[in-house]
């Protein structure tokens, strides 16, 4: 027993520094081959014009230990225009060359297989990567913002805060996520099944409620569908008045490119003549308009209205329109008050380019009176055929005619007089035209441009519009007149729009701009 016992401990010793030995050898053996044959990591650098990628692969081949297998001849006959890159590493050299190039590559140790795809397979592998946003407000239970709300993606566990407005903007690749939304005193609320599709917004408002239990967190799980739409149910519900409106989110699904069309949606709201608002029945003189909380002069000169055509859908944030008077709103209406907000960072860039016609069954393909137009009429402007007598007054004029008796000659006055009144355009010919039909014609444009951790949008708009019409206007007084005769009228409408916005942080600049000519 003795003996065993011996034996079996020596054995072990032998066993442990036999180990040792094994392990030490191991450790050795990286170092040696370091330092016997392996190259040092070193950084890449190519500046490379018009050359091919086979000039490309056996350039970053050289400056390298990496080891690549391609097909040389589809190699050679793919042409690289640019590709510049500074000390970087051979993993950050191929991942700009998948990007820019159609290219498709896999490392294995020290060897890169490198697969030449199509034009078409590149674009269509960029557009499927292309990453995807979700944009919203965080509102609260009375629809008022919330500022600096924490918004967090659960299954990457990214993390963003809501601007000074409420907003706020993610942007990830497609896919199904979480989204949880937290504030101070209020309770956490989980979103789920937000899908976000490759280079598509996903607009995302979300409500929150407040927590009056704080002792223990409160987590309210909601589907992404019913919260999108819970910010405008709240602040209908919480309004002191009686209001109406209509969001970005829901314009965004329906055919509508003007401002017109998208108020036809809106409970008690007509539109008349495809551009004028009525309100519960009553006319423009008993409504009022506002854009981005500004009274909006009348668009039309010898009524109180504004042609809601002239804005594009595609720039509206939000409309709001109240039907009752409240101490907050201006008390000049009694119809109904309409609030347009526009967008100054857009949840996405856009580009749209809309045109339409029209056919006036009294005008177009007919005969059109009217004074000899200037050559910038269908741009709406006039030349000096339009210009206003230069020297003096009408009312001048008129006080100026006792002068002129025999009695009290003044020849200095007549002079003046004749002056002024050669002065007059020569512009009383009416001419015979051909009405054409309605014309209108709509330019759209929005950029988002992330500097670093802030945004700057860029949204603006450009409208044209000509209409040539006709109208029956007969005049009868019992035994004083009777005339059957027709209104012509040619107008041309000129509109822009240009929203600038600065967000940084908890804070927001923004600069918006509107021009009307007609």
């Amino acid at each position: 027993m003795f003996v065993f016992t011996k034996i079996d401990i020596h054995l072990q010793k032998k066993r442990l520094l036999l180990n040792v030995f094994i392990l030490a050898a191991l450790l050795a053996r990286p170092a040696v081959a370091q330092s016997a044959g392996s190259k040092p990591v070193t950084a890449i650098n190519l500046n490379i014009t018009k050359t091919t990628l086979y000039e490309v692969i056996a350039t970053l081949k050289a400056q390298s230990d990496y080891d690549f297998f391609y097909d040389k001849e589809a190699a050679k006959k793919l042409i690289v225009q640019n590709l510049k890159i500074t000390n970087a590493s051979v993993p950050e050299v191929l991942q700009k060359m998948r990007q820019e190039l159609p290219v498709d590559y896999q490392v294995l140790r020290n060897e890169v297989t490198i697969r030449i795809e199509s034009q078409e397979q590149h674009n269509r592998r960029v557009k499927q990567e292309e990453p995807g946003k979700i944009s919203g407000r965080v509102l609260d239970d009375k629809g008022e913002t919330l500022p600096g709300a924490t918004i967090k993606v659960a299954e990457i566990n990214r993390t963003v805060h809501a601007g000074a407005d409420g907003t706020y903007l993610l942007s990830l690749p497609p896919g199904n996520y979480t989204i949880e939304v937290t504030y101070i005193s209020y309770q956490t609320k989980r979103i789920t099944g937000v899908t976000v599709q490759a280079g598509r917004n996903t607009p995302l408002d979300v409500l929150l409620k407040t927590d009056s239990k704080s002792l223990s967190e409160v987590v309210v799980t909601s589907s992404y569908r019913r919260a999108s739409i819970e910010g405008l149910y709240a602040r209908q519900k919480n309004s002191a008045g009686m209001t109406d409106g209509i969001t970005a989110e829901q314009i965004s699904r329906t055919p509508d490119n003007n401002t017109a069309q998208v108020l036809k949606r809106v409970s008690g709201v007509q539109i008349s003549q495809n551009k004028y608002v009525v309100v519960r029945g009553l006319s423009d003189r008993y409504n009022n308009v506002y854009l981005n909380d500004a009274p909006l002069p009348s668009s039309e000169p010898n009524r109180r209205d504004f042609a809601f055509d002239m804005i594009p859908s595609a720039l509206l944030d939000n409309i709001v329109v109240n039907k009752t008077a409240t101490p907050d709103l201006t008390g000049e209406f009694t119809g109904g008050l309409v609030q347009v907000y526009t967008k100054d960072i857009p949840d996405e860039n856009f580009f749209q380019i809309n045109i339409g016609s029209g056919y006036n069954s009294r005008a177009t393909g007919k005969d059109f009176i009217g004074l000899e137009r200037s050559k910038y009429a269908y741009f709406g402007f006039g030349d000096d055929s339009y210009d206003k007598p230069s020297g003096m007054t009408f009312k001048e004029y008129i006080e100026m005619l006792p002068s002129f008796e025999p009695a009290s000659a003044n020849a200095e006055a007549r002079q003046k007089a004749a002056s002024f009144l050669s002065s007059i355009p020569v512009n009383w010919k009416m001419y015979r035209y051909t009405a054409k039909p309605i014309q209108t014609y709509q330019l759209s444009f929005g950029r988002t441009i992330p500097i670093k951790d802030t945004r700057f949008g860029l949204v603006a708009a450009l409208t044209y519009r000509n209409e040539q019409e006709a109208d029956q206007d007969d005049q009868y007084y019992p035994t004083v007149q009777d005339y059957k005769g027709t209104d012509y009228a040619f107008t041309t409408t000129l509109g822009g729009s240009l929203n600038m916005a600065y967000a940084f942080g908890k804070n927001k600049f923004s600069l918006k701009n509107t021009y009307n000519r007609k």
